[in-house]
């Protein structure tokens, strides 16, 4: 998006409040999710060399970081549903990047193998790079402002979606 279109858009997104400016917080979540998409896509475009892309590095990253993790376990720490987990984990068994186990009862725990530990090293690289372009504008203490405006973000976000299904209507079927 060029300047203009930066300008136009802050411009559509503040209404005039008794001659004082408001800044439309549905305009603020909308570039909160632009700029993550764009990030999202950038830092994709890098993971492609490898065969890879953000989700599936996400998944790696967390079997990483919790060894033996179960698949339900998993799917919440990497942001995605059971199924859609399900699918990336055979394709990355497939390409010898995971290993599955069984565990208690019906849990299946994920190791990452040698061939995975591997992925995980450079995508991390790639994407700490694209970070690292993306971010450079911005200094230690700007960074640690957006850290803690994203945080706190999503902790109100969590309590509004708690709000809302211990609140939401019961729809009775006939």
């Amino acid at each position: 998006m060029n300047e203009q279109a930066h300008v136009e858009a802050r411009l559509a997104a503040v209404e005039q409040a008794g001659g004082a400016e408001k800044l439309d917080r549905y305009f603020v979540g909308l570039s909160l999710k632009r700029a993550q998409h764009e990030l999202r896509l950038a830092i994709n475009a890098e993971l492609a060399v490898l065969g890879t892309n953000i989700s599936q590095l996400n998944v790696l990253r967390e079997i990483k970081l919790h060894p033996g993790v179960s698949s339900a376990d998993l799917a919440r720490l990497a942001f995605l549903t059971p199924q859609t987990l399900g699918q990336q984990v055979m394709q990355m068994q497939a390409r010898g990047l995971v290993e599955r186990r069984p565990g208690e009862g019906r849990k299946i725990r994920h190791y990452l193998t040698k061939a995975g530990e591997k992925l995980v090293r450079a995508g991390m690289e790639k994407t700490r790079e694209v970070d690292a372009r993306v971010l450079s504008d911005f200094g230690d203490a700007e960074l640690a402002a957006l850290v803690d405006a994203f945080q706190t973000i999503e902790r109100r976000a969590a309590e509004a979606r708690a709000h809302a299904k211990r609140f939401a209507p019961v729809v009775v079927r006939p």
